[in-house]
């Protein structure tokens, strides 16, 4: 459901602006599980997970947002 995936995106970026990371993995979670191939999606999280220190998970989901464009 690609536009319950935009919202969710949304959610996601305005969280991680106020500095809620948890909340912003968990909507942009939501948003790559409604709509697995959204490239922004993907990217957002993948940035959000690569500022944690996670790049190993960044990586495969930057990948993909980088193949679906």
């Amino acid at each position: 459901d690609v536009s319950g995936a935009a919202s969710d995106l949304v959610v996601g970026r305005a969280k991680r602006a106020t500095g809620d990371a948890p909340g912003a993995e968990r909507s942009l979670r939501d948003a790559v599980a409604l709509a697995p191939r959204h490239g922004p999606a993907l990217t957002e999280l993948g940035a959000l997970l690569t500022d944690s220190n996670r790049a190993a998970e960044a990586v495969p989901l930057l990948r993909t947002a980088r193949e679906i464009r």
